[in-house]
C-alpha cells in the first residue's frame, strides 16, 4: 500500500434546477470526479461504454481524463434534479494521481451511499479548511473499499506534464513547455502524452481550463469574459467555442441552466 497520500486539488460544486431534463453533454475533466444526484438521477457512461443510472441519492465516479456522457433526469414528483459534486486530484506517495493505480465502478455500489453521502454532508456542511480535508479523506477511504488495482499507470513523465499544468494553465502553456517538464522532446512527448490520455496535450490543457471554467460559472458571478481569462483564455470568441463544443451549450445558458434554482 501507499505510505502517503495528498490532496493537490479539491472543489465542490452543485446545482438544482427544473430545466435539464434529458440534458445530455459529453466531457472529460482533468481530476477525479464524485457526483451525487441527492434529487432526480444521471444516466452516465464512461469512455463509450454501456449507461448506467445512480437512482437518486446515488453517486457516479469519473476518472480523471475519462470521456464523461452524461443525462439529466428530474424527479417525476418534484420536476427538479438537484446534484453535487467533489473534484479531487489525489497523488500517492508523490508520484501517482489515486486513479491511476485504482479503478473504480461507474455508479458506486447501492449499499455505499448512505455511507458517501453523509460524507458529503460533512464537505458541504465544513465550517474551516481542517474539517473539509478531512471529509475529503473519508470520502477517498470509502473509494479504496471499492476499488481495484490499476495494470497500466500513468508514464511518471506524464505525470509531471500533469502537475506542470495544474500549476500553471492561466499562462500560455505551449507543448515544448510541457515537454520540457517532462525532459522530454517534443515529438517523443507529443506521442506518449496522446497514447496515454487520447488527448493531444493542447486539447487535454483546454479540457482542463474549461472545466475550471465550468465551475467558476456556477460559484461566482464574474462575466463569461473574466471567467475565460482567469483560466487562461483570452479570446472571447474561441473560449465560447470551446466551451459549447464540450458542454453543447454556451457558456452564458450553462450557467442559467444550472444556478436557476440555486437561490430559491
Amino acid at each position: 500500500m501507499f505510505d502517503k497520500i495528498e490532496i493537490e486539488y479539491f472543489d465542490k460544486s452543485g446545482f438544482s434546477s427544473d430545466n435539464v431534463e434529458g440534458i445530455r453533454h459529453s466531457k472529460a475533466l482533468p481530476f477525479l470526479s464524485i457526483v451525487q444526484a441527492v434529487e432526480g438521477h444521471y444516466g452516465i457512461s464512461l469512455n463509450g461504454g454501456r449507461e448506467y443510472d445512480t437512482g437518486e441519492g446515488g453517486f457516479f465516479i469519473a476518472p480523471t481524463n475519462a470521456a464523461q456522457t452524461i443525462t439529466h433526469h428530474v424527479d417525476e414528483k418534484t420536476g427538479t434534479m438537484t446534484a453535487r459534486w467533489v473534484f479531487m486530484n489525489v497523488r500517492l506517495d508523490g508520484s501517482y494521481l489515486f486513479d491511476d493505480i485504482f479503478g473504480f465502478p461507474a455508479v458506486l455500489p447501492e449499499e455505499k451511499n448512505a455511507e458517501l453521502g453523509a460524507v458529503f454532508d460533512e464537505v458541504f456542511g465544513a465550517e474551516t479548511a481542517c474539517d473539509r480535508y478531512i471529509a475529503c479523506y473519508k470520502i477517498i477511504k470509502i473509494l479504496l473499499s471499492v476499488a481495484e488495482r490499476s495494470n497500466a499507470p500513468i508514464d511518471p513523465r506524464i505525470a509531471k506534464a500533469f502537475g506542470y499544468i495544474r500549476s500553471n494553465y492561466p499562462t500560455g502553456v505551449t507543448v515544448d513547455e510541457l515537454a520540457a517538464s517532462a525532459y522530454m522532446s517534443g515529438a517523443n512527448f507529443y506521442r506518449l502524452f496522446k497514447r496515454q490520455t487520447g488527448a493531444s496535450p493542447i486539447k487535454y490543457l483546454n479540457n482542463y481550463r474549461l472545466s475550471l471554467a465550468a465551475s467558476m460559472l456556477l460559484a461566482t458571478d464574474k462575466s463569461v469574459k473574466s471567467v475565460a481569462e482567469a483560466v487562461g483564455i483570452h479570446d472571447s470568441v474561441y473560449f465560447n467555442k470551446l466551451f459549447k463544443r464540450n458542454y453543447k451549450m454556451p457558456p452564458t445558458e450553462y450557467r442559467a441552466v444550472y444556478k436557476k434554482n440555486q437561490s430559491e
